[in-house]
Protein backbone atom coordinates (compact mmCIF):
# COMPACT_ATOMS: atom_id res chain seq x y z
CA UNK A 1 0.00 0.00 0.00
CA UNK A 2 1.30 3.49 -1.26
CA UNK A 3 0.80 6.03 1.74
CA UNK A 4 1.19 9.63 0.82
CA UNK A 5 0.92 12.60 3.18
CA UNK A 6 -1.23 15.37 1.49
CA UNK A 7 -2.28 19.05 2.23
CA UNK A 8 -3.95 21.41 1.05
CA UNK A 9 -6.10 24.68 2.15
CA UNK A 10 -9.84 24.05 3.03
CA UNK A 11 -12.38 25.90 0.75
CA UNK A 12 -15.69 27.10 2.24
CA UNK A 13 -17.78 24.41 0.04
CA UNK A 14 -15.38 21.70 0.79
CA UNK A 15 -16.68 22.40 4.56
CA UNK A 16 -19.39 23.06 4.42
CA UNK A 17 -20.40 20.14 1.93
CA UNK A 18 -18.03 17.51 3.73
CA UNK A 19 -15.82 17.00 1.08
CA UNK A 20 -11.64 17.05 0.09
CA UNK A 21 -11.46 17.37 -3.39
CA UNK A 22 -8.21 15.86 -5.46
CA UNK A 23 -6.08 18.48 -7.38
CA UNK A 24 -4.05 16.84 -10.48
CA UNK A 25 -1.30 16.22 -8.47
CA UNK A 26 -3.17 14.32 -6.06
CA UNK A 27 -4.92 12.49 -9.15
CA UNK A 28 -2.32 10.08 -10.13
CA UNK A 29 -2.64 8.18 -6.80
CA UNK A 30 -6.16 7.84 -6.62
CA UNK A 31 -8.14 4.94 -8.41
CA UNK A 32 -9.59 4.96 -11.57
CA UNK A 33 -12.97 4.15 -10.41
CA UNK A 34 -15.46 5.54 -7.63
CA UNK A 35 -14.77 3.22 -4.55
CA UNK A 36 -13.82 3.45 -0.81
CA UNK A 37 -10.13 4.21 -0.54
CA UNK A 38 -8.18 4.21 3.03
CA UNK A 39 -7.63 7.55 4.88
CA UNK A 40 -5.79 8.23 7.72
CA UNK A 41 -6.75 11.25 9.20
CA UNK A 42 -4.99 13.27 12.20
CA UNK A 43 -5.90 12.03 15.54
CA UNK A 44 -8.03 9.36 13.71
CA UNK A 45 -7.55 5.39 12.95
CA UNK A 46 -7.42 4.88 9.51
CA UNK A 47 -10.79 4.82 7.99
CA UNK A 48 -12.92 4.07 4.21
CA UNK A 49 -14.24 6.78 2.75
CA UNK A 50 -15.95 7.12 -0.64
CA UNK A 51 -13.95 8.38 -3.81
CA UNK A 52 -15.68 9.74 -6.40
CA UNK A 53 -13.62 9.53 -9.89
CA UNK A 54 -15.65 12.25 -11.79
CA UNK A 55 -15.49 14.81 -9.33
CA UNK A 56 -12.17 13.66 -8.22
CA UNK A 57 -13.59 14.42 -4.33
CA UNK A 58 -13.30 12.27 -0.78
CA UNK A 59 -16.82 12.52 0.90
CA UNK A 60 -17.66 12.10 4.41
CA UNK A 61 -15.20 14.31 6.31
CA UNK A 62 -18.82 16.28 7.73
CA UNK A 63 -17.94 14.86 11.05
CA UNK A 64 -14.10 15.13 11.50
CA UNK A 65 -14.12 18.72 10.33
CA UNK A 66 -16.88 19.70 12.63
CA UNK A 67 -14.77 17.81 15.41
CA UNK A 68 -11.71 19.36 14.38
CA UNK A 69 -12.94 23.01 13.95
CA UNK A 70 -11.65 23.13 10.45
CA UNK A 71 -12.35 26.24 9.10
CA UNK A 72 -11.75 27.84 5.37
CA UNK A 73 -8.07 28.44 5.04
CA UNK A 74 -7.12 25.38 7.49
CA UNK A 75 -4.38 23.25 5.94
Amino acid sequence: MIRTKYKRAIIGVEKKLGFLYVPSIGQELMPSETTNIPVLLDGEKQQLFKYNKDHKRVYGLTSWYKKNKIEVGTV
